[in-house]
């Protein structure tokens, strides 16, 4: 599932995390 918000920057961070939690 994909939420969309109106603010991009809070979608960024998401990814940012997950991309991190991936990373380790």
């Amino acid at each position: 599932m994909h939420i969309n918000y109106n603010n991009t920057s809070t979608e960024e961070r998401i990814q940012a995390l997950k991309s991190k939690v991936e990373t380790l």
